[in-house]
């Protein structure tokens, strides 16, 4: 998912995992986000993935973090794995590897797109 220029976290994309596939909403929504989504606007759920260490290819997911929707137009679709590593954070969370084709094909999509 690309984000504004000039972004209050500094980067250009968030890695989501989608948790659940796009779907429409009946009634309107406000998601714990405050992301408005009304009636009839396709969504998905997701949890983020956060960057972690200074290496800039190192993110934890945040497994507990509250399950927040997105609109589906915002979500570029680029499946890729990430590969967990042998280490952990406080909490017992994994730490996972953006391999950098992945990371290649991510900034492809969102230069492709204008917010």
């Amino acid at each position: 998912m690309n984000l504004e220029d000039g972004n209050s976290k500094g980067v250009n994309f968030h890695i989501l995992m989608c948790t659940k596939t796009a779907f429409t909403f009946k009634q309107p929504f406000r998601c714990s986000r405050g992301q408005k989504i009304n009636v009839g606007n396709m969504a998905m759920a997701r949890k983020y993935y956060k960057m972690w260490g200074n290496l800039g290819s190192s993110y934890v997911l945040l497994r507990k973090s509250q399950t927040v929707h997105v609109h589906v137009c915002h979500v570029r679709a680029i499946k890729f794995l990430m590969f967990q590593t042998n280490h952990g954070v406080q909490g017992n969370d994994f730490v996972y590897k953006l391999p950098a084709h992945a990371e290649d094909g991510i900034r492809q999509a969102i230069t492709t797109i204008d917010l």
